[in-house]
């Protein structure tokens, strides 16, 4: 994966995440975390509002790995534990909590939002 280009790699990203081929999306948004790039770039051109449940979860994961790499230090303006461990917990709890937030979906982005204290720069990255 260190040999393919910025782009190459944002669209085998989406032909993963399109596909349900949610491992292999899972890797390469690792990969993108990894070198910088927003995940608000990684979706260019795909229709958000259809994504199944998976795919949904999946972008939100894929938002808190990015919050995890490049801004773990806000933890500290996070009121929620629940949340802190997301960006600042072990591997397994990141994900359990992760999906426990998540709630099959039924959460409201914004309550995820205000709860994870994200700044407005923040919002527009992820």
């Amino acid at each position: 994966m260190a040999k393919l280009d910025r782009e190459t790699l944002m669209v085998k990203f989406r032909e993963a995440f399109l596909g349900s081929k949610r491992g292999g999306a899972f890797i390469l948004a690792q990969e993108l975390v990894s070198r910088g790039i927003i995940p608000a770039m990684w979706y260019t051109g795909i229709e958000v509002q259809n994504h199944d449940i998976n795919q949904k979860f999946d972008a939100f994961i894929f938002d808190l790995l990015h919050l995890r790499q490049w801004h773990c230090l806000h933890a500290k303006a996070v009121r929620y534990n629940r949340y802190k461990t997301m960006l600042t917990g072990s591997e397994t709890a990141f994900h359990r909590e992760a999906e426990y937030t998540f709630y099959q979906g039924k959460r409201p982005v914004w309550k995820l939002v205000g709860s994870l204290s994200l700044t407005e720069a923040q919002q527009w990255e992820c």
